[in-house]
């Protein structure tokens, strides 16, 4: 996972829960700074509105191994051109999931990428378009 947000932690941990490894990925010198567990508190519909309050234990890598099958990545804005330029030449097979809004086209965005490669996910799901209204 590349993110701690909102979005990222949601999806890690029901990725986690089903029975898959998720490991978020932070900048040099962060995992100290952030810990390793996370507060949840969230509702579960998927087990009839269960409240789900714990501190969820994370892995977290200050390094990316090359044995991805999945990178989830859901940054703001801002970030997204470090993070899609830091994976370009390190993503080898794995699908590239990304959750992000944009107002341009999400082909553009992630042109360094290859194309069969990426897939575009909720929220995003590509994004908006700006466009010019004449009324």
């Amino acid at each position: 996972m590349f993110g701690r947000g909102v979005i990222a932690t949601q999806y890690a941990w029901v990725l986690e829960k089903v029975g898959n490894e998720v490991e978020f990925y932070v900048r040099l010198g962060r995992s100290a700074e952030y810990g390793l567990k996370v507060n949840l508190e969230i509702i579960d519909d998927r087990a009839k509105r269960t409240l789900v309050k714990e501190k969820w234990s994370i892995i977290m890598r200050e390094e990316l191994s090359p044995d991805h099958d999945l990178i989830v990545v859901s940054v703001n804005h801002n970030q997204l051109d470090g993070v899609l330029n830091f994976l370009a030449p390190r993503i080898n097979k794995a699908t590239i999931l990304m959750f992000n809004n944009l107002w341009i086209d999400p082909q553009e965005v992630s042109s360094i990428l290859p194309k069969d490669q990426v897939v575009w996910g909720f929220p995003g799901a590509g994004g908006g378009y700006s466009f010019t209204s004449t009324f």
